[in-house]
């Protein structure tokens, strides 16, 4: 606290019968101080001279130096400035890591120009200061933290008035008020009053957090405003009166205090770091009332787990009913609702009903993790719109489901639902419907397994042998946008199964890919286990630069065993979202990126393994006693040489002569004709791997065996 106690030895100021009009103003880190002016004197004591300067961490000291200017007011001209003073940065340092309590007086005199000022009386004239070091007061000082708070808290913040406005509005008008409230990436707004320096708004907002044992991160910011009736509608803006904040170290104790606990305070409006002046020359102050309670938990019905909960879990939300809409479309018409379920990126939207102020969607998505042991990032915020035919679309109002709740719910118990109605809200206050009633959305949930994919096809038991799944890659929809400016994504994707791949063609320029591509997935024996799982890729094709990747589809080995094991001709058609570093892929318009698949089991119609037919094959012919095979080889070659015998006695001209047969020979041994004619003294075979072969002429006639 610095007090301007006074100031002595004045010079004169005002002409031959005046004296002087002393006042003096106190500058801090940009800030001005001021205190009241004491008419025609040389000795002025001043009542209104004590200000509370502040920093927020003593250890790190200050960079502003603390400066008096001592002022002679004029009635009729600009101020005139009798002297300064300085305390250096590095002593008010020192002055604030004081002890609590300690102070001291200083009388220090008034500098012009590098000289001291000399009074009327050929005096120095003197500043008389004082200091004292104390704790900087907390806003609402009666909500004191408590130890060992957990869990989520709400905090009712009720913005009062505010007080001792300034003139805003020009020369014949005073100030149009409202105020709006920043926490958390939130904003609230008050209503405005209209022509009035003193507001009254009495309205309250509720600031939520998930956790108080984690830190507050952020301040909570108080905007006070003019508004202009010009802004609605032309480029101007309304106009900033003030602002003032509770630190968001403050903000923390205030969520840790007992439940219950309620406070008041009065805070003062600054601008450029200086206190907002009012048209009566008062500060500007705002009066706020706070209260802790708790966050009253959405769908209390859906209880956890007591088991350890894992893996892919589902919530089914459904949509019900909206009432006590506002009137949005003009004189004649009502309004056009329609719901938007934002989590996690993707939005789920319900279908517009027409010119009315009560509709049911009754319609119902699902939203998956695929771990419920991870906690959710984000809130689920269901988005109230009316819809509008040659303009945009306009927000109603909102409700969330906050990441923590959702958290929970994805945690648990399997079939457990709920029913809950939810005030619709809009700038943190509830929207008033057409009757003057309360805006409410209802909403169901239940907590399910992911079921599996095709999950009507069912795993058959004594299946063995070849199966075959005919696998048609219909399409892809919601693609992200993925190639710049003007263009869309070009998409392919890539079949992967127990180390095949089968790729389908480039679709250009589209977010909606129709591939219709069928392929085999064969397997020897059913019966048997699978190694891997069936993953579907999904690619952006980029002529220049490597290909990016999308997102992936995953089938377990296990279910793809249990799908060869169906009953044949078991067929099915699913949609299954991709998934990019284990969170769904978000397409262009803010939809899941999916792919539709179709599958259908069948018989496999050809031949897996070469040597299991053969081995089939040779036991199914008739066994032949090796001696007899022998026996009837010798009669053949026997019956052959006799042929050739009797040919060679008839022909005069030896027809092997004339006609030279080519023969392949192995020199060790074995040779056969190229024209698969038999030698006489040699036995036919088959050529065998290894062989060493050359060309030969025989000299023979004989007959082609």
């Amino acid at each position: 606290m610095v007090t301007l106690c006074g100031v002595r030895h004045l010079p004169k100021m005002d002409g031959m019968f005046g004296k002087c009009d002393p006042y003096a103003v106190l500058q801090w880190e940009g800030a001005e101080y001021r205190t009241e002016t004491v008419k025609n004197t040389y000795d002025a004591d001043w009542d209104q001279g004590t200000f509370a300067i502040d920093v927020d961490d003593v250890s790190r000291g200050t960079r502003s130096d603390l400066i008096v200017e001592v002022w002679d007011w004029d009635a009729a001209s600009k101020d005139d400035l009798i002297g300064s003073l300085k305390v250096p940065a590095a002593r008010v340092s020192q002055l604030f890591a004081g002890a609590l309590g300690s102070g001291g007086t200083e009388v220090m005199a008034v500098m012009n120009d590098g000289k001291a000022v000399v009074g009327h009386d050929k005096g120095r004239c003197e500043v008389t200061l004082r200091v004292k070091v104390c704790e900087a007061p907390r806003a609402f000082p009666t909500m004191l933290p408590s130890e060992g708070a957990r869990g989520a808290r709400r905090l009712l913040l009720t913005v009062k008035g505010v007080r001792h406005l300034p003139r805003m509005d020009g020369m014949f008008g005073k100030c149009d008020p409202f105020l709006t409230m920043q926490f958390d990436g939130v904003e609230h707004k008050t209503e405005v009053v209209k022509n009035s320096y003193e507001a009254d708004f009495d309205e309250t907002f509720a600031l939520d957090v998930d956790d108080v044992s984690a830190m507050v991160r952020c301040d909570c910011l108080f905007t006070v405003w003019d508004w202009d009736m010009a802004s609605q509608n032309m480029a101007s803006q309304n106009d900033e009166v003030g602002v003032f904040k509770i630190p968001a170290g403050r903000m923390v104790e205030l969520f840790q205090a007992p439940l219950g606990a309620t406070g008041e305070e009065t805070m003062i409006v600054q601008k450029d770091g200086k206190a907002v002046v009012g048209h009566d020359k008062q500060v500007c102050q705002v009066q706020l009332q706070a209260r802790l309670g708790e966050v009253p938990r959405a769908f209390p019905t859906v209880e956890l787990s007591e088991e350890e909960v894992s893996g892919p879990r589902r919530l089914v939300w459904t949509l019900d009913s909206v009432k006590s809409l506002p009137k949005m479309d003009g004189m004649w018409g009502k309004c056009d609702p329609f719901a938007v379920l934002h989590f996690e990126g993707i939005k789920y939207e319900t279908a517009v009903k027409k010119s009315t102020y009560d509709c049911e969607w009754n319609e119902s998505f699902s939203l998956e993790v695929g771990d419920a042991s991870k906690a959710i990032r984000s809130d689920c915020r269901i988005v109230i719109m009316d819809w509008d035919a040659a303009s945009k679309n306009q927000e109603i109002g909102s409700c969330k489901i906050s990441a923590v709740r959702m958290t929970e719910m994805f945690r648990g118990k399997i079939g457990s639902a709920g029913t809950q109605v939810f005030t619709v809200l809009k700038a943190g206050k509830p929207v008033v419907g057409h009757d003057k009633q309360i805006c409410e959305v209802r909403m169901n949930v239940t907590v399910c397994e992911v079921p599996k994919p095709f999950a009507h096809i069912e795993g058959a038991e004594g299946v063995t042998g070849p199966r075959r799944i005919e696998m048609t890659l219909k399409r892809c929809m919601h693609l992200p946008k993925k190639d710049g400016f003007g263009s869309k994504c070009d998409p392919y994707a890539i079949v992967m199964f127990e180390g095949q791949e089968f790729k389908t063609d480039i679709k250009r320029n589209t977010y909606d890919a129709d591939w219709d591509e069928q392929f085999n997935l064969d397997v020897a024996a059913a019966e048997k286990s699978l190694m891997t799982d069936l993953m579907v890729q999904v690619f952006d094709y980029d002529m220049i630069t490597k290909n990016d990747p999308i997102g992936v589809l995953t089938i377990s080995a296990t279910r793809m065993e249990e799908l060869f094991r169906a009953e044949l001709q078991s067929e099915g058609d699913e949609s299954f979202a991709i998934i990019s570093n284990g969170d769904p892929v978000v397409g262009h318009s803010g939809q899941q990126t999916v792919v539709n698949l179709r599958v259908r089991i069948i018989e496999c119609p050809i031949a897996f393994d070469e040597e299991e037919k053969k081995e089939e094959k040779e036991e199914e012919k008739p066994q032949v006693d090796p001696e007899a095979k022998r026996e009837a080889r010798k009669k053949r070659i026997a019956k052959a040489r006799a042929l050739v015998r009797e040919k060679e006695q008839e022909q005069k001209k030896s027809w092997w002569d004339e006609h030279p047969p080519t023969v392949i020979a192995d020199k060790r041994g074995p040779v056969v004709a190229s024209d698969n004619s038999f030698h006489p003294d040699m036995e036919v075979v088959k050529p065998e791997k290894g062989m060493r072969v050359e060309e030969v002429s025989v000299a023979r006639s004989g007959v082609a065996g």
